[in-house]
């Protein structure tokens, strides 16, 4: 079994089933801006970057200038906050995982491509805020996953070493971004990409799901 102090998790398709909200958001956000032919798929493939390289992804797709990209990932999030957020809901085994490693002593952080008060209000909203020790949101860094430095900085605040620490997440930027930073991560099947995906870039184990991580670390 695996000895680790912290497990890092992401948030969105890892811990909490954020996908069909976030959706919802973005295509409300480029119809305000005017922004016509975007399509649930063509956001779906973003997913896990920040939203301002969502926004700019989607930008280019649809042949428009990527001047509007701050104004559209800003709108998005506030109407995530407004409208859609109260659509989540936590995967099954994300309250049982994140308190049984509390209870063991284990420290929990939380590292989003989404702004801190996203963050927090999704976790509190779904009861899991309770559970963290650390929260590392886009606005907290320069540079969002697959970028090393949210998984540094969530070190940092956590005070565990590279080696006394696992990333958990749902997509190849959290596997990136763990093996970039020199932490072990662990890929999990509740979200974006497929095991194939997940192993390529980096994972060093794929999951079903967050419960089997309980079963391979103490």
């Amino acid at each position: 079994m695996m000895r680790v102090k912290a497990v890092i998790f992401d948030m969105d398709g890892t811990l909490i089933d954020t996908s069909e909200a976030h959706i919802k958001a973005w295509l409300e956000a480029s119809r305000s801006i005017g922004i016509r032919g975007l399509k649930a798929d063509d956001v779906r493939c973003h997913l896990g970057k920040t939203s301002l390289a969502i926004a700019k992804g989607l930008l280019r797709h649809v042949g428009v200038s990527e001047d509007l990209a701050e104004r559209f990932a800003e709108l998005k999030d506030k109407l995530f906050l407004k409208k859609y957020v109260y659509m989540v809901l936590p995967f099954p085994h994300s309250a049982i995982t994140l308190s049984s490693l509390k209870a063991q002593g284990t420290k929990v952080a939380v590292v989003s491509s989404n702004p801190s008060r996203l963050i927090k209000e999704v976790l509190r909203s779904t009861g899991l805020l309770k559970y963290v020790d650390v929260i590392v949101g886009q606005d907290e860094v320069r540079e969002g996953k697959p970028s090393p430095e949210p998984i540094l900085k969530a070190l940092s605040k956590l005070g565990v070493g590279k080696g006394e620490a696992l990333v958990v997440g749902d997509s190849r930027y959290d596997m990136i971004a763990a093996k970039r930073a020199g932490v072990r991560a662990y890929g999990v099947l509740t979200g974006v990409d497929t095991a194939d995906e997940l192993l390529k870039a980096g994972a060093q184990k794929v999951l079903p799901t967050l419960r089997d991580l309980l079963n391979d670390i103490v």
